[in-house]
């Protein structure tokens, strides 16, 4: 009986430290909440006018964020065309190094190497603006002293039926003949019939 005792009084201290922790910590908690509604009250209005000071900032802070995350959302819609293009990219580069060690067994078996090949020959050296240059001065020195450059002569436009001459006595050929009518005669007069 006494085990019995003693587990009612150990659990009668437990309980009642318990509820005695429970009181404290209410009224820690209740003293804690009134400072903070109290700072919060007092800060709330520190708070406003610091975000509209800083408006325009956070205006610029939110702009820049955007343009962070265009690439970003650029990826996201081109998903499709990226995973094509990347898977693209390794069947290309699998193709090309087994086609390498192919090409290479084939010719190991063929006996050939590319050591075989005759050499290539030397290229001719490209042309530099120096050389250039004095290759130029070489021809214009050869040709001699350049021509003045005189009046312009008189030169005859060319005659077409688009572009019409001033002088139209010159011609010759069906065009300076009138095409005269049935009814016209060649003195002007109609005929009658």
């Amino acid at each position: 009986m006494e085990s019995a005792n003693v587990a009612a009084d150990a659990a009668s201290v437990v309980d009642a430290t318990l509820t005695l922790l429970s009181y404290i910590g209410y009224a820690v908690v209740k003293v804690l909440y009134i400072l903070f509604l109290l700072v919060l009250s007092i800060a709330k209005p520190i708070w406003n006018a610091l975000q509209f000071v800083l408006l325009p900032i956070t205006y610029i802070g939110a702009f820049v964020g955007y343009l962070a995350s265009l690439p970003i959302k650029l990826i996201v819609k081109l998903e499709a065309v990226y995973i094509f293009f990347g898977i693209a990219i390794i069947i290309g580069l699998v193709t090309g190094v087994i086609l390498h060690f192919v090409s290479r067994g084939m010719l190991a078996a063929l006996g050939l190497s590319p050591e075989d090949d005759p050499p290539m020959p030397p290229r001719k050296p490209l042309r530099t603006v120096s050389s250039y240059r004095a290759s130029r001065q070489t021809t214009r020195r050869s040709v001699g002293p350049a021509r003045r450059a005189g009046p312009i002569p008189d030169v005859p436009a060319p005659s077409s039926p688009l572009s019409p001459r001033r002088g139209r006595a010159g011609r010759q050929g069906l065009q300076s003949s009138t095409i005269l009518e049935e009814d016209d005669s060649v003195d002007g007069t109609a005929s009658e019939s």
